[in-house]
């Protein structure tokens, strides 16, 4: 419930286009993050003499850039819901103004 009452319904196309523009952007700043974490654990560097070092590199390259649930893949499906957003943002703000326009028509009857 609105705190003040409303007596216009305001399409803000330019709102949504921003928005778009900013989902958009996420989802370019996530997908260059999950690139750089992949590069992060290119090599083991906790020492090849070390027993507990291949382990600890496995499991740690596991959680941050390789695994199945891996930071880099969690960062590659944030990256995709960001693209999805800014793709429903976009379309959801033309039909908007597309409604809009329908029901000017019988408005202005």
């Amino acid at each position: 419930m609105s705190p003040e009452p409303c007596t216009t319904l305001r399409c803000e196309a330019d709102a949504w286009a921003q928005r778009a523009t900013v989902a958009k952007w996420a989802a370019e700043e996530l997908r260059e993050c999950g690139q750089i974490i992949s590069t992060v654990l290119a090599s083991n560097y906790f020492g090849m003499g070390c027993s507990e070092a291949s382990p600890i590199y496995i499991g740690l390259s596991n959680t941050v850039a390789s695994g199945p649930s891996s930071w880099r893949h969690r960062l590659a499906e944030q990256a995709i819901a960001a693209s999805h957003l800014a793709g429903l943002c976009t379309t959801g703000a033309s039909a908007i103004v597309e409604q809009d326009q329908v029901g000017e028509q019988f408005i202005g009857r």
